[in-house]
């Protein structure tokens, strides 16, 4: 009668191996020798109250000295906190230990405001807010952000690098003087969410902001801004309605020639097609004397 196949027995390794970081991004150093000893096999991962959805070894940096790493991925919803598991590479078992630590992401519907307020007005938006975090979020109930001329930038940019600066100025003087010349003021936004109380994870709530424009917003202008929920920036475009700007005129500073005004185009002149060239007469050769 023949013996009874038994089954690898798993081999355990007694070190805990400590991860922490957000629910995305667990990465678990292995002890000396664990890859060496591991049999080749499924890699496998178990975390006591985490829901586990990827689970997988970088062998990557060896050659730079860095461990092998099991890099797990858990629900990102996962509230923070100490999750204990075990870790598996084919009949190696590894205990593990994960600090998963607290996240700050939203996403809004739309992902962009776009308005065109007149000078000095209040305009009102409705947003989708919906918390991806794995804590409680909430909107502030006032805010404000500065806006920047989307134009402003690169002219003043170009004007720092591209001429010199006045006497007793550098040419970042000349960059923010620019820039201040340009700026739209700062937008004020006042929030009310249609529910009390933070938004939980995996929740959204609709959000009512009231945007107050400054006063001194230019006619035919474009701006960008950006009102800030914890991480998450929301771009805010505004294009004023109204004529374009006039640019205004260039200043002649001390060192820089005047402008000019533009010269007439020439009318192009007709040249002459050229002549072909007279053949020269063949000249006529002395006969040469024969000697006596």
């Amino acid at each position: 009668m023949s013996a009874a196949r038994r089954s690898p027995k798993a081999a355990a390794v007694a070190e805990r191996v400590l991860a922490n970081g957000p629910p995305r991004r667990l990465a678990f150093d292995l002890p000396p020798g664990a890859l060496a000893t591991a049999d080749a096999g499924a890699i496998k991962a178990t975390l006591k109250g985490a829901t586990i959805s990827r689970v997988s070894l970088s062998t990557r940096g060896q050659d730079r000295g860095r461990p092998p790493r099991i890099k797990v991925r858990v629900d990102p919803l996962t509230p923070p906190g100490r999750y204990e598991g075990t870790a598996t590479i084919g009949t190696t078992t590894i205990p593990i230990v994960a600090d998963v630590q607290p996240t700050n992401r939203v996403r809004t519907t739309p992902t962009m405001i776009e308005v065109s307020p007149a000078p000095g007005e209040t305009v009102e938006v409705t947003l989708t807010l919906l918390n991806l975090s794995n804590v409680g979020t909430d909107v502030p109930a006032q805010a404000s952000f500065p806006l920047l001329d989307r134009s402003g930038f690169g002219d003043a940019f170009y004007h720092a690098i591209g001429e010199d600066p006045p006497e007793g100025k550098q040419r970042i003087d000349v960059l923010l003087d620019d820039l201040a010349a340009t700026h739209g003021g700062v937008v004020t936004a006042h929030a009310v969410k249609d529910s009390p109380g933070p938004i939980a994870p995996g929740q959204s709530a609709a959000i009512t902001l009231a945007l107050t424009f400054p006063k001194q917003l230019r006619p035919g202008a474009e701006y960008a801004g950006s009102w800030n929920i914890d991480a998450t920036h929301v771009p805010v475009r505004v294009k004023v309605p109204g004529g374009e700007p006039v640019a205004p005129a260039p200043v002649a500073t001390e060192g820089t020639a005047q402008p000019t005004a533009p010269i007439a185009a020439k009318a192009p002149t007709r040249t002459k097609a050229p002549t072909a060239a007279k053949p020269k007469p063949p000249t006529k050769s002395t006969p040469r004397k024969e000697p006596s």
